[in-house]
């Protein structure tokens, strides 16, 4: 008599984000843990509206299996057949879920990140690839006697609620370029140079990043973290020559009205997504939200030289 197969444990996790409930199913420990490490700062205890409920069942192959996947909008289900080993699949399932969601909702998600300064201000903050967002993101965090709040890096939900703008942040690695590591070793905070120490220990990215996971970046920011908070000023991030200094001037939104809709759908991750399919999420269609968020918030640009100090205080003066 053949011993029967021994049927894996399933561990369940729920996940309850603004917008939308998660129900996971797995049988790797790790994709369970590794979804709670990312999600932990940007989920809710309880749920007090009752937003929609998905159920992600997370699965491995068997032998003789192919990798699968099937999402099913009517049912609010996604199934994930996967290799061994690819734990963050599930991960990345629920993040674009939550995402797509808030797009449903009406909320652009830009490519950029934002915070909450020390006066406590909500700034989000966009700019074109390599112009110095994410370190100017880590300058404000890791900054001596620092009070910002870090709400999001990589992609910034934005939208309206209740008659005022609103970000919403979603967990993703940070990744720091070779250049700006160089130049956070001289900063004088211990926290600076304790962090470029640990991103070096890192693999380097094929995109020239080294990235750390929200685990290992959120002892840095001393548990301030927050998964969403209202907007007071947008900021462009542009890129200027080492040593030149940081400059902050304020912009006209009509003079930056058609650059911001083409860096929205420009950035836009989603064509061809299955689940964006799935859902029926028009991307496009949220670019009109743009014209009620330019009313809302002032614009402004920085040109961010990250070798020169100040930069702190031009953002507390939103």
């Amino acid at each position: 008599m053949k011993d029967k197969e021994k049927t894996p444990n399933i561990i369940k996790k729920s996940f309850i984000f603004p917008g939308v409930n998660v129900n996971l199913e797995t049988c790797d420990p790790s994709a369970a843990d590794l979804c709670r490490e990312y999600f932990d700062d940007y989920t809710q205890p309880a749920c007090t509206v009752p937003f929609p409920t998905w159920a992600i069942r997370d699965r491995v192959c068997g032998l003789g299996q192919e990798p699968a996947y099937c999402a099913d909008g009517t049912q609010r289900e996604i199934t994930i057949l996967r290799r061994e080993g690819e734990n963050k699949k599930a991960m990345r399932q629920i993040r674009d879920l939550v995402m797509l969601t808030d797009v449903q909702r009406g909320m652009a998600i830009f490519k950029g990140g934002a915070v909450v300064n020390n006066r406590g201000k909500g700034i989000v903050l966009i700019g074109e690839e390599g112009a110095g967002k994410t370190s100017l993101i880590l300058e404000s965090m890791l900054a001596g006697e620092s009070e910002y709040r870090f709400v999001t890096n990589s992609h910034v939900g934005v939208g309206m609620d209740g008659g005022r703008v609103i970000a919403h942040g979603y967990p993703m690695g940070i990744g720091v370029r070779m250049e700006p590591l160089c130049a956070m070793s001289i900063k004088e905070s211990q926290s600076y140079r304790s962090l470029a120490s640990a991103i070096k220990q890192e693999s380097l990215g094929e995109d020239g990043r080294y990235y750390l996971d929200p685990s290992e970046i959120r002892p840095y920011f001393g548990g301030r973290v927050v998964a969403q908070a209202p907007v007071d000023a947008i900021v462009i991030v542009k890129n200027t020559p080492l040593g030149s200094g940081t400059v902050k001037r304020t912009i006209e939104p009509d003079k930056i009205r058609a650059w911001l809709e083409e860096y929205y759908t420009g950035h836009s991750t989603w064509d061809g997504n299955d689940l964006a399919t799935t859902l029926g999420v028009n991307i496009s269609a949220q670019v009109g939200s743009i014209d009620r968020i330019l009313e809302k918030c002032p614009l402004h640009e920085i040109a961010y030289d990250i070798t020169g100090g100040g930069v702190v205080e031009l953002l507390d003066d939103l």
